[in-house]
């Protein structure tokens, strides 16, 4: 469960969220959350909602800034998944990131400090994080390369152009 911030900010309504999916040396960076439930910690990737008249990829990149100081280029859609925690309700577009020759470094979210640290996780140290207490989009894979080597249609639709052309 949320805290009663976190609820009243973004409960009751469903945002879209972009994250980035960011592999060195087979480790993913993520970042941990308090607030999100009762335990105070939620491993996740960078990432967060989209502003009103900012694009998907603009917001993700201004993510990385604000959370872990990175600049990075955006890469191809990697997965879509609706998230709900109690009262909080999300459509997540996940991509992959790509940040050379960076060092990433604890930020803060703009709206509410609930960013405690950020870390390298390997497939095994991901797997020893309580399920309630990480994102589950890696469930299945050997290792996160595994994960974005997967094929999906979700890369046949990155940048497709669906308009009738008639």
């Amino acid at each position: 469960m949320a805290s009663r911030i976190i609820e009243k900010i973004y409960g009751n309504k469903t945002r879209i969220r972009v994250c980035g999916i960011l592999i060195e040396q087979n480790k993913l960076l993520m970042v941990n959350h308090s607030g999100l439930n009762s335990e105070n910690i939620f491993w996740s990737v960078p990432g967060g909602g989209v502003n009103e008249n900012e694009g998907i990829k603009e917001a993700l990149v201004r993510e990385f800034r604000e959370e872990v100081n990175l600049e990075v280029k955006i890469g191809p859609l990697m997965h879509i998944k609706e998230a709900k925690i109690g009262a909080l309700h999300a459509i997540e577009f996940y991509f992959e990131v790509y940040a050379e020759n960076q060092k990433p470094r604890l930020g803060q979210d703009p709206e509410h400090n609930i960013l405690t640290e950020i870390a390298w996780k390997s497939i095994e140290e991901y797997r020893q994080i309580k399920h309630s207490q990480r994102i589950s989009i890696f469930e299945g894979f050997n290792s996160f390369n595994d994960f974005t080597s997967n094929i999906s249609f979700l890369n046949l639709l990155d940048g497709a152009n669906f308009q009738n052309n008639r």
